[in-house]
């Protein structure tokens, strides 16, 4: 394949790329077009040929600025690197670390790389970058960008690292010109697998027409996987998972979030856990009855299975009465790890680390009774993706990933059965976010939020925007109208107000420690808010009294939804709130597992073995029906006796 209007590589310089893939792949590298995506399924050569054509770029236009970035450098240098080197030490035999005869000189800095790559005239430049973050951009003149993964960035950095392409200004442009004889181009490369966020926005709505998509599944790159590959993923993953990254299906329907979850399959009869197994704790931060404070306790067996052993769900209680709570529970596993003060460690919700009227945050509150905590990993779509997996019955041991111990986890069972997608519009689109159908913390659209850009009303919100909160102003991740609902309103001594659904939650400042969040219904005459300068007692609350029914739709009101990256933020000058623990625990879990999928062998089933042995021990019974009366065997398929009898 080669270029029209300019050669490929310098005289006596073997080319740096003499690529071959498949049809999609090679109409990817070599197309003209200045914005382009390669999109769709995981495994179909996406990373590869973006490579590819950052390469052809860079040998065709001398001189050029490139940046290749992913948001974090450990995936940059393991995936994206890997490949863009790999392809250059085809011909040049060079490595990350010893670059062939094609690259100049090559720098390693502090998380970030720097190519030198040999043209026909001035060496190309090829900064490899991490891209979380504005500020790791900031200087940079660029003449193309490729960007892995695009989906994972922020919104935010991608419309900066886009307004970073100055590099090919009126002079150098002539000047390339008059040497070379045509002139240099600004290109935009983008991968991404299917999201549902700003990506899905700009490759298929907004600004479609400025992008040409190359849409592509696993099929498409099946010469180059292993015998058996697809199939294995097809056999071993949820069905919608496997539309998604498989068939690269853009399009998350409404409905079940969790539509595998099978309680006479998931849910099973508690018995003690084994003491060599793993241990995981994980808490989610909230104080209303909507938004509760929950913890869960997990526990991983030799097969890699999840077993959700035990559950606190609590409301209106203080981090003491929690913290004590969680500890009498725990006192029940003599097993547990304890760090040498008889500390627990838990995946704690990201919120937990925003300060409130006491001065410290919710996390610090927590630690002084012994319960430390690290940020959990709180990317929605990729939590949900993994707790599906979690439940999809592998195909070759009919099992699943996760089991719960259903006298113990009620709530957990329960919220997995109301999980729901905000279904489609009247046109058909799926924002692809999940709501829950009891999670009605809103306020009407006439409140106002502080912005960046000024005051605005709740319901012009839009993600991607910031608004004030705690600490300044955050990130707006999901802005949404939840619906028609009744709602109350609170009048303050200031004149001000506000309007919400009873179980909004709302900072109240209490003298004997600092304060705690309440539904606006718990609100008392006389009570005390926190207000966005800062002081602890402002604002005085006359009138909590809910709206009185005059008909059958009064007090009904569409109401509006944020949900901001720390969790508060101020709606009407006061302070208020917005809220998955078990999405937590398994991406906790699987920071220690990092493929992602339970490592299982064989036929073998943790759950069987350790019941039958417990309950033979104690009772030794005789006659298959104490033991399906005792439940232990309730969550066994088909042949469960005969394999019980084997053991026996």
């Amino acid at each position: 394949m080669s270029y029209k209007g300019a050669p490929v590589a310098a005289p006596g310089i073997p080319p740096v790329l003499d690529f071959r893939g498949n049809p999609m792949q090679e109409e990817f590298v070599f197309c003209t077009e200045p914005n382009v995506a390669y999109a769709g399924a995981i495994r179909s050569g996406k990373t590869v040929g973006a490579c590819a054509r950052v390469l052809f770029h860079a040998q065709v236009y001398p001189g050029s600025q490139i940046l290749v970035g992913r948001k974090f450098f450990t995936d940059l240098e393991s995936t994206t690197l890997k490949e863009l080197f790999r392809l250059i030490a085809a011909q040049n035999g060079g490595t990350a670390r010893q670059p062939g005869p094609a690259v100049v000189r090559f720098e390693g800095g502090s998380g970030s790389f720097t190519v030198y790559l040999r043209t026909k005239g001035e060496p190309s430049v090829i900064h490899c970058r991490p891209c979380n973050e504005i500020g790791k951009q900031l200087g940079l003149e660029i003449s193309e960008a490729f960007l892995d993964q695009a989906e994972e960035l922020d919104e935010e950095v991608f419309n900066h690292i886009t307004s970073r392409l100055s590099y090919w200004n009126a002079q150098r442009i002539a000047e390339f010109r008059q040497k070379y004889g045509y002139a240099p181009r600004k290109w935009v490369t983008l991968t991404a697998n299917p999201d549902p966020g700003w990506i899905k926005s700009l490759l298929f709505e907004e600004q479609a027409k400025k992008w040409k998509l190359f849409e592509t599944d696993i099929e498409k790159n099946r010469a180059n996987l292993g015998p058996g590959f697809i199939e294995e993923l097809y056999a071993t993953h949820p069905a919608e998972w496997c539309d998604r990254f498989l068939k690269g299906d853009w399009n998350i329907r409404g409905g079940a979030v969790y539509k595998e979850f099978d309680e006479s399959v998931h849910a099973i009869q508690s018995f003690r856990i084994p003491d060599h197994w793993s241990r995981f704790l994980a808490h989610d931060w909230g104080i209303s009855d909507r938004h509760r404070c929950v913890f869960l306790w997990g526990a991983v067996d030799e097969n890699g299975r999840l077993y959700v052993t035990r559950e606190l769900s609590v409301t209106d209680t203080m981090v003491s009465k929690v913290a004590e709570a969680v500890h009498q529970i725990t006192m029940e596993d003599p097993a547990w790890p304890r760090e040498s003060d008889g500390a627990l460690l838990a995946a704690m919700d990201p919120a937990t680390n925003q300060r409130h009227g006491t001065g410290r945050t919710v996390r610090d509150e927590f630690a002084l009774h012994r319960i430390l905590g690290h940020n959990a990993n709180n990317d929605v779509n990729a939590g949900i993706n993994k707790v599906m997996e979690r439940l999809h019955i592998d195909g070759r041991y009919r099992k699943p990933g996760m089991y719960i111990f259903k006298d113990k986890c009620p709530r957990l069972i329960r919220g997995l059965k109301i999980y729901q997608w905000i279904p489609p519009n009247s046109d058909g689109i799926a924002p692809g976010k999940p709501i829950k159908k009891d999670d009605d913390e809103c306020l009407v659209g006439s409140t106002f939020v502080q912005t960046r850009k000024g005051l605005c009303w709740i319901q012009v919100v839009c993600p991607g925007d910031y608004v004030l909160g705690q600490g300044g102003f955050k990130k707006v991740k999901a802005a949404a109208c939840t619906g028609r609902k009744i709602v109350m309103k609170v009048e303050f001594s200031d004149g001000s107000s506000l309007t919400g659904t009873p179980n909004h939650p709302i900072w109240r400042l209490k003298a004997e420690d600092g304060g705690e969040f309440v539904s606006l219904n718990d609100l008392q005459d006389g009570d005390s808010v926190l207000t966005k300068d800062g002081r602890l007692a402002v604002l005085r609350v006359h009138h909590p009294a809910p709206y009185r029914e005059r008909g059958p739709h009064h007090g009904l009101e569409s109401v509006y939804n944020l949900t901001v990256e720390g969790g508060t933020y101020y709606a009407n000058g006061v302070l208020v709130h917005n809220c998955d623990t078990l999405r937590y625990m398994v991406m906790d879990v699987l920071e220690h597992n990092s493929t992602g999928i339970p490592t299982m062998h064989g036929n073998a089933d943790s759950y069987d073995y350790y019941v039958v042995k417990e309950f033979m021990t104690k009772h030794a019974p005789t006659e298959p029906a104490q033991i399906a009366g005792n439940g232990f065997l309730e969550h066994y398929d088909q042949g469960g006796w005969p394999w019980f009898e084997k053991r026996r």
